[in-house]
């Protein structure tokens, strides 16, 4: 800082009544005032910005509730549907292959019907074999009752005929991608569960229920009977 200097005076810091910044000549009423120091967040005596975490709000509260409300009324409708098919007798797979492409794939619910005492040429049904429960497509029948049963996606009949003992019945109905869920979870159980663990905790409030909720749903998924 330079101090102003004329011939009328000496040049004295009015340091009491002036900030150390503005120099004062008071004879010739004339001064110089230097740009005051500029405050930067390097300089000692500036203050610190606060940081300020955010909290859970009525939004985020919503939201959770929103969340909890959609996954049990999930929950409850899936029994509820479940409880009036079962009253049908229907019984419900999952189909796990593109075998009958492309009129059913991968992660569609099929209902069969087991009560079903004949079935028709060209009609789906599941039967049972040494891989478990398979669908195909009935293409014939001889007169001893045996079937001759074909995948749609394959160019030729099955080999081996099937017995009306191993049959378990036609399908009455098909929800498209319904069943997704239960593929995942066979094929991926633990990236599933994780998956769902880490849904519950991230969601602020009643985890312990949102866990609960979660982990009861993946079991029901799993145990759903599928089908080739």
């Amino acid at each position: 800082m330079k101090l102003h200097a004329c011939n009328a005076c000496v040049v004295k810091p009015n340091l009491l009544n002036r900030p150390a910044w503005a120099i004062a000549c008071t004879p010739c009423r004339t001064h110089t005032d230097a740009a005051p120091p500029e405050v930067t967040g390097d300089t000692p005596d500036a203050p610190k910005p606060v940081q300020k975490f955010a909290q859970p709000g009525p939004a985020a509260a919503e939201r959770a509730a929103v969340i909890h409300r959609l996954l049990l009324g999930v929950a409850l409708s899936t029994v509820l549907f479940s409880v009036g098919v079962a009253g049908l007798g229907w019984r419900p797979y999952v189909v796990t292959s593109e075998a009958m492409a492309p009129g059913m794939h991968a992660g569609d619910l099929v209902f069969v019907d087991p009560r079903a005492q004949t079935v028709a040429n060209y009609e789906v049904v599941v039967y049972t074999d040494s891989r478990g429960p398979v669908t195909h497509r009935v293409v014939g029948q001889a007169a001893d009752g045996r079937l001759t049963l074909k995948a749609d996606a394959g160019a030729q009949p099955d080999p081996a005929a099937v017995e009306r003992a191993e049959l378990v019945g036609p399908v009455r109905l098909v929800l498209p991608n319904v069943g997704w869920p239960v593929v995942q979870v066979r094929t991926h159980p633990l990236r599933i569960a994780g998956g769902a663990l880490l849904l519950a905790l991230l969601i602020p409030g009643r985890r312990l229920l949102m866990l609960l909720l979660l982990g009861g749903i993946v079991a029901a998924i799993a145990m759903v009977p599928t089908t080739l």
